[in-house]
């Protein structure tokens, strides 16, 4: 009997640490929000730049290369 109330009670811990709670259904919304708006600004930054020409700072560009 012992063993079944500890496997009982080791089941109903490990059930209340997985609950999903407001707060941090919340938290990782907003969390993934900011990811995935990160990554869109980073793909624009990418594409503008692609469509300039790239200099060093010393006026050294690709395109005399």
């Amino acid at each position: 009997m012992g063993s079944v109330q500890l496997a009982a009670s080791q089941n109903s811990l490990a059930m209340e640490t997985l609950k999903m709670t407001t707060k941090s259904a919340a938290l990782l919304t907003a969390f993934m929000l900011s990811a995935i708006l990160f990554m869109g600004v980073g793909l624009l930054s990418v594409d503008a730049g692609g469509h300039q020409v790239s200099s060093d700072g010393y006026g050294v560009s690709t395109s005399f290369r």
